[in-house]
């Protein structure tokens, strides 16, 4: 049976397309497309005069999964009604498959042309490589916000760092002996906005640190009083820096607890999307875990797992994953 090997390299305003039979012979001219809906367009056109030049041959399309370039054209290609009639394999490849086949042809420069030829003539090799497979949107959305969501609750573990190493330089014995079970409560943040220094809360007296204690927390402490000692005695203990950089210091304490806070909304409205999206899929897992990449996350100590093959979400997991492997995120 005839079949046409093609290789499509991706890149941000265009990608170039390469076709071969199985003889590995060039099948028609090497094309240059946008990397739109009209290139898109273009792309299925041309495939349909070679098919009937070659005489209806098996299609077998790749291309790397590069970024997040490849997947509008991929998913285009997918639900393209054209190439639904066809006799189609579309197949999209690890960057590192194509990367080691590379090595077959140590004389050739890496160039968009050759890299879809290399792409086509892996496609054409077959081992180790296989038809995509076709995840539904849920999942795809899944997958797009626990990604994001890991990403940002890392940015948020970076700044709280920032944010501790500023602090301790106005106001040590707090960083060092952290009097809030949470440093970055409401009421800590309030403080740390408030006061530039430990010397300026020293210069309060205990009665009016109790007061902002029970103002700033709504009255949620069981004994203000002796948490105003502590935090008093705290800011006498600790050590003073020049009055030079008092400012700057405090303003890079507030500008990173403004960003905190502004994290903090947004992980919430990522929190909310993906429970969401959740309780409209059947699954065993509770609310502690999210799905991402065909696996699902534990948000107590967010180490990422694959989804039983036996559960009833294993629709959504991905078909060629181990089943005992398990994977430090972000996967």
């Amino acid at each position: 049976m005839n079949q046409l090997f093609c290789g499509i390299d991706i890149g941000l305003k265009t990608f170039q397309f390469y076709a071969m039979d199985q003889d590995g012979k060039a099948v028609g001219k090497p094309k240059r497309y946008p990397n739109n809906q009209t290139g898109a367009d273009q792309l299925v056109d041309h495939l349909d005069e070679l098919l009937e030049q070659q005489g209806s041959p098996a299609l077998s399309i790749g291309m790397e999964a590069t970024g997040l370039y490849w997947f509008p054209l991929f998913h285009t290609l997918q639900e393209n009604e054209r190439i639904k009639q066809w006799e189609t394999r579309l197949i999209s490849m690890n960057p590192k498959i194509v990367e080691a086949f590379r090595g077959a042809y140590p004389d050739v420069d890496k160039t968009d042309p050759v890299d879809a030829f290399i792409i086509a003539d892996r496609v054409r090799f077959g081992r180790g490589i296989a038809p995509q497979h076709v995840h539904s949107e849920q999942y795809l959305a899944l997958q797009r916000l626990t990604r994001f969501y890991i990403h940002l609750t890392e940015q948020q573990t970076n700044l709280k760092n920032y944010a501790g190493s500023f602090l301790y330089l106005t106001f040590s014995e707090w960083v060092r002996t952290q009097p809030f079970s949470d440093r970055f409560s409401v009421t800590a943040t309030k403080l740390m906005k408030k006061y530039k220094s430990a010397d300026a809360m020293a210069d309060l007296t205990t009665d009016e640190l109790r007061e902002l204690l029970v103002d700033f927390s709504r009255n949620s402490f069981r004994d203000p009083e002796e948490k105003a000692r502590q935090l008093h005695q705290l800011a006498q203990d600790s050590f003073t820096i020049p009055d030079g950089l008092v400012d700057s210091v405090h303003l890079l304490v507030k500008q990173t607890l403004q960003q905190l806070e502004l994290l903090e909304k947004h992980i919430k409205r990522l929190k909310k999307r993906i429970e969401k999206i959740m309780k409209g899929i059947q699954h065993p897992f509770d609310s502690r875990h999210w799905i991402c990449h065909g696996c699902f996350i534990d948000r107590r100590d967010r180490r990422c797992a694959p989804i039983p093959r036996s559960s009833s979400a294993s629709q959504i997991c991905r078909p060629d994953m181990e089943e005992t492997s398990v994977r430090q995120l972000p996967c």
